[in-house]
């Protein structure tokens, strides 16, 4: 068994009785299995495999509990989660009427019709991160659409984060 494997058996039995634990409350498990000749990106990697496999969840920054069924896949009105990239742009800007309209006249719509919810990082209300919050949504969500119109930086950032979780995506233009 490989290494990272070893880490990732013992990161699931450790998160099993569904308590939240910190990286180092890990860390000083694995100590305890005697697992120390292991590098940061042994360690990371197991993690960020077990996040992008529904195994675990991340809970806030540092801190993960083992993922349950109820997390993440469905929202609260029973619906799948997709996140929608997108150039948002200023209030009141070509941009945002443009990312707005295509938003609330096609994609949402659409989505609601084949069971997903829809949602932009500006529908998101929270006061963390915003970068965190993306790039959570980029790994958790069961879907992403991204708009290239425009050929946004940030959007096509986006695509790419997106694509090493090799989840689906689907590019509008």
């Amino acid at each position: 068994m490989t290494k990272s494997a070893i880490i990732k058996n013992k990161v699931l039995e450790l998160l099993s009785d569904e308590k939240e634990y910190s990286i180092s409350q890990i860390k000083d498990y694995l100590k305890r299995c005697e697992i120390e000749d292991y590098t940061e990106g042994q360690f990371s990697g197991s993690i960020d495999n077990l996040l992008k496999n529904y195994k675990i969840k991340k809970v806030s920054r540092g801190v993960y509990r083992r993922y349950n069924m109820d997390d993440g896949i469905i929202n609260d009105n029973g619906l799948r989660r997709c996140f929608v990239v997108s150039p948002i742009g200023d209030e009141g800007s070509d941009i945002r009427k443009n990312a707005d309209q295509l938003f609330q006249h096609i994609i949402k719509p659409v989505c609601a019709k084949c069971g997903f919810d829809a949602k932009r990082v500006d529908q998101f209300n929270r006061a963390e991160s915003i970068t965190q919050d993306i790039l959570d949504a980029l790994n958790e969500y069961d879907l992403v659409i991204a708009d290239m119109t425009g050929h946004n930086p940030n959007v096509f950032f986006e695509i790419g984060y997106r694509a090493k979780s090799q989840k689906p995506i689907i590019h509008l233009k």
